[in-house]
């Protein structure tokens, strides 16, 4: 169902928009109605439905959903559908833009990783956040981009040590509540109130 919300991250607005409203991306266009990425038509199971989820300034489409799934591309040796295993198309929105895994995303449920697109396993979505942030000047203002190494939700504290590992280590023993970086100059020195990592 289109609403017209106006999703907010620290990197700009993003909204979900029927494909009419769809201007041609590199690899992603619509033409008669079909849905092409990478020059391949996009088989979605219910295109009566189908959305696209636009940044507000760049116009760029991140991905697609009909009413059962979302999709992140398609596999180009099949032409079948890359879909996000699990992901509730109604709730899924964008979070914010991890610089070397791409877009974080997240649904009622999960956080999904950026570029693995998999599910966070334990991850609150309601209180996911990157500890650490750099301001870097944009055209139009400026945004933020998560730059640390470190993520963390209500329940614990994340390690993400390489965006080619497509996972994240649970910090045994770290209190999300206190936890933050502790140096200026990198992205792995952290502190809580009971250690430095």
């Amino acid at each position: 169902q289109w609403d017209d919300k106006v999703i907010q991250t620290p990197q700009g607005d993003y909204k979900w928009i029927p494909l009419s409203e769809v201007t041609y991306r590199n690899d992603f266009y619509v033409k008669d109605n079909v849905i092409y990425w990478a020059g391949y038509p996009l088989k979605v199971s219910d295109p009566s439905t189908v959305l696209a989820l636009q940044n507000a300034s760049t116009t760029e489409v991140l991905l697609v959903k009909d009413k059962n799934y979302v999709y992140d591309g398609l596999n180009i040796g099949t032409d079948e559908p890359v879909t996000l295993v699990g992901a509730d198309p109604a709730t899924f929105e964008p979070v914010f833009y991890y610089d070397g895994y791409g877009v974080f995303y997240k649904d009622k449920e999960n956080v999904y990783l950026g570029v693995s697109d998999s599910p966070l396993p334990g991850a609150d979505p309601q209180t996911f956040a990157f500890v650490g942030v750099a301001t870097a000047s944009n055209v139009s203002k400026d945004i933020t981009i998560a730059t640390g190494d470190y993520f963390k939700d209500k329940n614990q504290v994340y390690f993400l040590p390489d965006p080619n590992d497509n996972g994240a280590t649970v910090v045994e023993g770290a209190d999300p509540t206190t936890f933050e970086l502790s140096s200026t100059t990198n992205s792995f020195d952290a502190q809580d109130k009971n250690h430095k990592y």
